[in-house]
């Protein structure tokens, strides 16, 4: 069998149905995503906040081995989420989780993606 390893997970989420007024509230998003990586178990390093005008907000935490990113279009209650970790130590189910409750978000689809994998270097 082969044994195949990887950098990092990488997980895609679209939020359905949340929240408008949350996700149109640029201290509740950093708040969330602050909150996320102390469930997550990840340590942030760095913390950018955008308010697009009246509607919308993207934001990007850079962690240690890691981010996490998200867009919100209140318009259409719709978020999407980007998490990258390359510590498998981290509990990144416990922070999605804790995102989607918060921001209210009735359904929501995701892909995890292994990335990096070891087998496929040149090295």
């Amino acid at each position: 069998m082969n044994d195949v390893q990887y950098l990092g997970k990488h997980f895609i989420l679209d939020l359905y149905d949340c929240n408008k007024d949350k996700i149109n509230n640029e201290k509740l998003i950093e708040e969330i995503l602050k909150d996320a990586t102390r469930i997550g178990n990840i340590c942030p390093i760095k913390i950018f906040i955008h308010k697009f005008g009246e509607m919308g907000i993207s934001g990007m935490i850079i962690m240690e081995k890691s981010h996490v990113s998200i867009h919100t279009w209140p318009e259409f209650n719709f978020v999407s989420i980007d998490i990258f970790t390359s510590n498998f130590e981290d509990k990144i189910e416990d922070s999605i989780q804790y995102i989607v409750t918060n921001l209210e978000g009735k359904r929501y689809s995701g892909n995890e993606i292994q990335r990096g994998n070891h087998n496929k270097f040149n090295i």
